[in-house]
């Protein structure tokens, strides 16, 4: 099993997200759209507040954030609007917001979102990503959300479905080339040693399809991105559940240049005044991420 603060670096997972993350809303809606440009979010700044000194800026007045725009929930082009939206959006809108500062995010491949936060392209990264040692060696990291992956059951959890182990002899689905499916084989390696029967596995391109396959009872859980479990639970409350607790939880942080000292004590100090004040935890509670709540009792920080 991989570790999930390594999860999003290797080069097949990310591929295979954009894939099928880009057309994940074919299950709600008729349409999907791309993402790979640039977006504009003005927010009005916050008047009760001094504004800090943030000389390093790429644009000035704005705060330039760098995003992997095709990781539903957590950054996405909804496909209603065309615009970029999630939990992190609506969190750097916040930030910036106390800053005095518009946001301006700009969408591009995840593996490039390290080398061009180093060569100024933007000021920050928000994207879910997990801060691991190495990726501190390059910069420094603002933790702000609690990441992983989580099994997701009907309603009712009719099979029991608790832990991964409670998986073997039932049938799961994940997306195909995914560490999902990886560590399903893998879990069913082990309930072969435990001399149990073993997992039966649904691969499948993208999400609407394991959406169907668990509603139409052909499989009893699917194994997913903790996020999606939780936002699915929250959009279709009647249907689904969590089939147990977030599986390998990394942390995941804001990436800041190590030279910028003043825009990563004026984001840590916001941060910490959005926790404090509830807006925060009403993002959290708007996208139904309560697992990744990092002022959660449970949640851990490096």
């Amino acid at each position: 099993m991989f570790p999930a603060a390594l999860r999003r670096w290797l080069p097949f997972a990310l591929v295979t997200r954009f894939l099928w993350l880009f057309c994940v809303f074919s299950f709600i809606c008729a349409g999907c759209s791309s993402s790979s440009f640039s977006s504009h979010s003005t927010v009005t700044p916050s008047p009760t507040q001094a504004i800090p000194m943030l000389n390093a800026l790429v644009s000035p007045h704005v705060l330039t954030v760098g995003s992997f725009t095709n990781y539903m929930p957590q950054e996405y082009v909804d496909p209603k609007t065309g615009h970029i939206v999630g939990f992190d959006i609506d969190l750097a809108n916040a930030l910036a917001s106390r800053l005095h500062l518009h946001t301006q995010v700009i969408s591009t491949n995840f593996s490039l979102l390290t080398p061009e936060l180093l060569a100024d392209r933007y000021d920050v990264v928000i994207s879910a990503v997990a801060i691991t040692p190495e990726l501190q060696k390059q910069v420094n990291f603002i933790p702000y959300f609690r990441g992983g992956e989580s099994l997701m059951v009907m309603k009712g959890n009719p099979d029991a479905i608790h832990l991964l182990r409670d998986l073997c002899g039932r049938s799961v689905a994940a997306i195909s080339n995914t560490f999902e499916q990886q560590e399903l084989q893998e879990m069913s390696n082990n309930c072969l040693k435990a001399h149990k029967r073993p997992v039966t596995s649904h691969i499948v391109p993208l999400t609407s399809d394991a959406l169907q396959l668990l509603r139409s009872g052909t499989v009893s859980a699917i194994y997913q991105d903790s996020t999606l479990t939780d936002y699915f639970v929250k959009i279709y409350s009647q249907d689904f559940a969590p089939g147990g607790p977030i599986v390998d939880a990394a942390i995941e942080g804001i990436a800041v240049r190590k030279e910028d000292i003043a825009t990563f004590n004026a984001l840590q100090s916001v941060l910490k005044k959005l926790q404090t004040d509830g807006t925060y935890h009403s993002l959290i509670e708007k996208w139904g991420l309560s697992n990744g709540d990092i002022t959660a009792s449970s949640a851990s920080l490096p």
